[in-house]
C-alpha cells in the first residue's frame, strides 16, 4: 500500500534523473556551468553563470565580487588550509576573462592554486556550490548521487555544517549508508526497486 503522493514523488525524481544523466553532455561546456545549461539554477543573477572560469561583459565585473564572497566563506568555513579565492581577472575592453583560484596554505606558505588544479573532491563541492546555495535561500534541490567523488567523511562533515541553515530541501540521492549517520532516521528514505533482468 503507497501513498500516492510517494509515487508521485518517485515519478518526478526519474523525469529528474534522467536530467541529471544528462550531466556528461553538459561538462563539454563546463562542469560548473551545468545548473545554468540545464535550467536549473536559482543563483541570484548577481552571481556568475560559470564559477571557475569564463568571459563576461564588462558591465557584470561586480558579480566576480559577489561570487567570490559567497565561495569563499563556504570554503573558508570547510577547509583550515583555504586562506580565501580570488579571480585572476584580464581585461580585454569590452570583456573581462576571469579565472578562479584558491589561496592555499603549502608547506607554510599560502599559494594560488587554479581551481582546475584542485582535487576532484574539492571541484566536485564546487559543482554543488549552486545547489547548496538554493537549499540555504529556500529551493527545493535535488542531486543525483551527491557525494560521488567525495570522501565519505567530508561529505559527512559538508552535510553536518550545511543542513542547519537548509531553509528549503535538499534531496540527494546516495549509495553511502556512512553519509546517512549526519540524517535522522526520518529524514531517510530507501528505494529499492526490483524488477527483472531481461
Amino acid at each position: 500500500n503507497v501513498d500516492s503522493k510517494f509515487v508521485f514523488f518517485l515519478q518526478a525524481i526519474s523525469e529528474m534523473t534522467v536530467l541529471c544523466s544528462e550531466r556528461e553532455h553538459a561538462f563539454e561546456m563546463s562542469p560548473f556551468s551545468f545548473y545554468h545549461h540545464t535550467g536549473l539554477s536559482h543563483l541570484p543573477k548577481t552571481f556568475l553563470n560559470d564559477i571557475i572560469s569564463g568571459v563576461i561583459p564588462i558591465s557584470d565585473e561586480a558579480k566576480l565580487e559577489t561570487t567570490r564572497k559567497a565561495i569563499d566563506y563556504f570554503y573558508n568555513s570547510l577547509f583550515s588550509d583555504v586562506r580565501g579565492v580570488e579571480y585572476s581577472q584580464i581585461n580585454n575592453g569590452n570583456t573581462i576573462r576571469y579565472n578562479l583560484v584558491f589561496k592555499k596554505v603549502i608547506a607554510g606558505e599560502i599559494r594560488n592554486i587554479p581551481a582546475q588544479k584542485e582535487s576532484t573532491g574539492v571541484l566536485k563541492l564546487l559543482e554543488l556550490f549552486p545547489a547548496f546555495y538554493m537549499a540555504l535561500e529556500g529551493k527545493m534541490v535535488f542531486v543525483d548521487e551527491v557525494d560521488t567523488g567525495i570522501h565519505a567523511e567530508m561529505m559527512l562533515f559538508v552535510l553536518e555544517h550545511l543542513m542547519p541553515g537548509f531553509k528549503g530541501q535538499f534531496i540527494a540521492t546516495t549509495h553511502n549508508t556512512l553519509i546517512m549517520d549526519a540524517l535522522q532516521p526520518r529524514q531517510i528514505y530507501v528505494i529499492n526497486i526490483l524488477g527483472e533482468a531481461e
